[in-house]
C-alpha cells in the first residue's frame, strides 16, 4: 500500500492534498540535480501570518515525528522523538538536545557572524527558580564527576573535580579554594602531610618568587602583616 509519486515539475495545490496510504516522493537521478526535491512555499505577503510545513505525529521517545537520513539510507543524521528529544549524529537522544559523533571529534559551534564589537556569540543557562542552579557536567561514560555549578541562591561560581566540590568564587569575588566559606581568599587543606601550595619558577634567569604588595596611599602608617599564624598572636 505504498504510493510512490515522481514529480517532475510544479505542483499548485491550493487547499489540502489528502493521500489514503503512505506517499513517497521521488525524484529520478538527475530530475533533482543540485536543487531540492520539495519546496514548500508560503506565499502570504503579511508578516506574522505565513507559515511553512507543521508535521504532526508522535507522542512518546519510540515514536519519530521527522527522520532525516543521507541519500543511500547508509548514515542517520537527525531525528526528532515524540517526546520532543532531538538527536543529531544518533537515533537515541538521551536528553532533550543530543549531538553525537560516531568517529572523530564532537564540536558545538555557536559564531556571530556579524563583524562587531557588539555582537558577541553567546550560552545562556536558565533556571526558572531561583534555586534552580545552571551546571556544566563534564566525564566519559560511566558517570559526570566535573561540574562548574552557579548558585543562584548566594550568587556563588562552583567548580567540582571527581564528583566534589573544590572551589568557589562568592559573590563578593572571593575565592575559596578546598572551603566553602570565608570573608578573605583562603586556600584550605586538611591533610597532615605536605605544604599548602608551592610558588615554583623554573627561570634560570634573575628568577622571582612571591611579591606581597601594598597599595595604600601610606602603608607604613601601622602594622603591615605579610604572615601570621592561626595558633598564636605571632607575626611573621
Amino acid at each position: 500500500n505504498l504510493d510512490v509519486v515522481d514529480i517532475d515539475g510544479a505542483v499548485d495545490m491550493a487547499s489540502t492534498l489528502a493521500v489514503a496510504d503512505t506517499t513517497t516522493i521521488s525524484a529520478a537521478d538527475g530530475v533533482a540535480d543540485n536543487t531540492q526535491v520539495l519546496v514548500v512555499e508560503n506565499l502570504e505577503a503579511t508578516d506574522g501570518r505565513s507559515y511553512g510545513l507543521k508535521i504532526k505525529a508522535g507522542s512518546t521517545a519510540n515514536d519519530a515525528p521527522l527522520f532525516i537520513q543521507d541519500h543511500d539510507a547508509a548514515n542517520d543524521l537527525m531525528i526528532v522523538r515524540g517526546n520532543g528529544a532531538v538527536g543529531i549524529g544518533t537515533t537515541s537522544p538521551s536528553a532533550q538536545l543530543h549531538v553525537a559523533a560516531a568517529t572523530g571529534d564532537c564540536t558545538l559551534l555557536i559564531e556571530a557572524v556579524e563583524n562587531s564589537s557588539s555582537k558577541e556569540p553567546h550560552l545562556q543557562l536558565k533556571g526558572t527558580n531561583t534555586s534552580s542552579n545552571p551546571i556544566i557536567e563534564f566525564g566519559d561514560s560511566a558517570a559526570f564527576p566535573g561540574t562548574i555549578e552557579y548558585e543562584n541562591s548566594d550568587n556563588s561560581m562552583r567548580f567540582g573535580t571527581n564528583a566534589g566540590e573544590r572551589m568557589r568564587i562568592t559573590s563578593a569575588g572571593i575565592l575559596l579554594v578546598g572551603a566553602t566559606s570565608g570573608s578573605a581568599h583562603t586556600i584550605s587543606k586538611s591533610t597532615a602531610s605536605g605544604g599548602m601550595f608551592e610558588i615554583i619558577n623554573s627561570s634560570s634567569t634573575a628568577p622571582s618568587g612571591a611579591a606581597f604588595k601594598f597599595t595604600a596611599q601610606n602603608p607604613n602608617d601601622g602594622t603591615s602583616t605579610f604572615f601570621t599564624t592561626a595558633d598564636s598572636s605571632a607575626y611573621r
